[in-house]
């Protein structure tokens, strides 16, 4: 079980960094928000 989440969450996680690495506007905004 615990195993699921942490694949969710690494998805989760890489499918940020995909869109942070291809979206400058994206990076700019998710930085003023973390």
């Amino acid at each position: 079980m615990a195993g699921l989440r942490e694949r969710r969450f690494v998805e989760q996680v890489v499918s940020m960094y995909v869109r942070i690495t291809k979206e400058p506007d994206f990076r700019r905004s998710w930085q003023v928000t973390a």
